[in-house]
């Protein structure tokens, strides 16, 4: 009989413990509230490559940094990480035409969150004009 009952009160004192865990954890955030994990985070790539038959070095180009949009001289050849942003953004790239013939421009937008790989987001290539693109982040992108 005292065997039985030290079971029983063993019993009852594992379930108190366990019932007393944060289940804080398993309802859902209530909007305004901060939780660590679901923090925003995450970089982005640009990349350019050009290919011409002019003899230009570097080209004029805006693009999106976490200081905001960006306008510089880079060289026709180049990439650029930046970051880290805290909210969602519309990662936008132009690069200027600089009226040079046989003139191809290939950009892309890729991002990553943390220190995982970078995810290829958009590309696109123009000839003897402009490059303009730009790529709207979703939660999706961020998982």
């Amino acid at each position: 009989m005292k065997q039985s009952l030290i079971y029983i009160i063993s019993f009852m004192f594992i379930m108190l413990f366990s019932a007393c865990e944060n289940s804080q954890q398993d309802e859902p955030q209530r909007p305004g509230e901060s939780n660590e994990d679901s923090k925003i985070e995450y970089y982005i790539k640009y990349e350019l490559k050009t290919t011409s038959k002019s003899a230009f070095s570097s080209v004029e180009a805006t693009f999106l940094t976490e200081k905001g949009n960006v306008t510089k001289t880079i060289p026709r050849n180049w990439e650029g990480t930046f970051g880290p942003f805290t909210k969602l953004e519309s990662a936008s790239f132009q690069v200027k035409f600089n009226n040079s013939i046989w003139t191809t421009f290939y950009g892309r937008i890729s991002t990553c969150r943390g220190n995982q790989p970078y995810i290829l987001k958009a590309e696109k290539s123009s000839f003897n004009k402009s490059l303009n693109m730009s790529y709207a982040i979703t939660e999706d992108d961020l998982k």
